[in-house]
């Protein structure tokens, strides 16, 4: 994440600050403005801001395991989640929200060939 955003927007944390610190850092403007751009379109190639982090830590492959995809999502929204107070990650929250983004994926999928099946019999191209 802070290679894709920059010092500039997303400044510096580490796990050793303490929870005020960390709380401080969550509640700031720059990090605030990073979790609403996770899900936006990063430039003209309309890739978005986590499509970038995912290329950065898994190399581009063809089939990306969807388990990974789900973890770094999981790991980036709720490290910027000021919600979440904190930024070293549980296991069992983790596991929670990976499986959350699993089912989301599998969500969309099914949406999507459902729109291509009902296009299809339809005769629409």
């Amino acid at each position: 994440m802070f290679q894709i955003f920059g010092e500039k927007e997303l400044p510096m944390i580490k796990s050793t600050y303490s929870p005020s610190e960390i709380a401080n850092w969550k509640n700031t403007k720059e990090v605030a403005d990073c979790y609403k751009k996770l899900f936006q379109s990063m430039d003209s190639t309309d890739a978005l801001v986590l499509d970038r982090i995912i290329d950065k830590v898994l190399p581009l492959e063809e089939n990306r395991p969807l388990v990974q995809v789900a973890l770094i999502v999981a790991v980036c929204t709720t490290m910027l989640n000021p919600k979440y107070e904190r930024i070293q990650l549980g296991e069992k929250i983790m596991k929670n929200k990976v499986a959350h983004f699993l089912v989301s994926f599998c969500n969309l999928f099914i949406q999507i060939m459902i729109i291509l099946i009902l296009k299809l019999i339809l005769g629409q191209t």
